[in-house]
């Protein structure tokens, strides 16, 4: 009896946790790290979508740096190209969103997928860009 009752405790202990943790689209379904941790790297720039579906392949080798101290640099590869930006980052209170703030500019972006692999992003057009981690 006292066993059965270990099991459903630690069954429900396990769904509940699941299911608070499960706070993007497309997952992670649980995961024992921080979304700041997970966040936190280099990223290069996988593919971007825009909100009708074309794939923009201008954008080819572009990186983005996510820092602990919520700095950050973004550098965009256009061709021959490359343009840096820093800025500062924060997630929404419900870390749904991050924010991102620069000198001249403000926007957010909602976070669909979020692991220490992949980073996916949707604007507020509807635009989706993929990022995976740079494996060193």
């Amino acid at each position: 009896m006292k066993q059965q009752k270990l099991i459903i405790i630690s069954l429900l202990s396990f769904l509940f946790i699941g299911l608070t943790s499960f706070k993007y689209e497309e997952g992670p379904f649980i995961s024992f790290l921080s979304k700041k941790t997970r966040l936190c790297r280099e990223w290069t720039l996988e593919k971007y979508i825009n909100a009708n579906g074309e794939i923009d392949n201008d954008v080819e080798k572009s990186t983005f740096t996510f820092n602990k101290n919520l700095t950050g640099k973004a550098n965009f590869n256009y061709g021959d190209q490359t343009t840096t930006n820093n800025f500062k980052w924060m997630f929404s209170e419900d870390k749904a969103y991050i924010h991102f703030i620069s000198e001249d500019d403000y926007y957010r972006e909602k976070i669909i997928r979020l692991t220490r692999k992949e980073l996916w992003l949707e604007d507020n057009d509807g635009d989706v860009t993929y990022f995976k981690t740079i494996k060193k």
